[in-house]
């Protein structure tokens, strides 16, 4: 039997979300659906996704970096020289207004390709993969 994936972020501090998908699902109906997917078809695994609810993961994204010492606020602001930020700024938007945010580990492109083909399917938009030196915007 397959472990649960968590329903909550819950560390202290996202600092890259290097090698995922990240995509915003406005419905906790469609989240469930989405999670249940990703495990029953995505071949998901516990820790390989994790979503981020309400204004406390807001907080623990922490754009500016400030809420977490000095290494919180040089990870920053290395990102602010890239596209990384804007990213980061509308997935905390987008939290601050009640939707879900989905964060999938994607190894290779087939996997990517299961992934978005499932969050595309349970209504999820504003998809981001995160890769190694680059950041793509995948299509709704």
């Amino acid at each position: 039997m397959k472990k649960p994936i968590p329903m909550e972020y819950d560390n202290e501090y996202l600092s890259s979300p290097k090698n995922r998908i990240v995509a915003v699902i406005n419905t906790q109906e469609d989240t469930d659906a989405a999670v249940a997917a990703l495990q029953n078809e995505g071949n998901i695994q516990e820790g390989d996704a994790v979503i981020f609810k309400g204004q406390r993961a807001a907080d623990k994204i922490d754009v500016s970096g400030e809420e977490h010492g000095i290494a919180g606020v040089v990870n920053r602001t290395l990102q602010n020289y890239g596209d990384e930020k804007d990213y980061f700024y509308q997935k905390v938007a987008e939290l601050e207004q009640g939707h879900n945010v989905i964060s999938v580990a994607a190894g290779d492109e087939a996997q990517r390709e299961t992934i978005k083909r499932i969050l595309k399917q349970h209504n999820a938009h504003a998809m981001v993969y995160h890769g190694d030196w680059v950041v793509e915007v995948l299509p709704d």
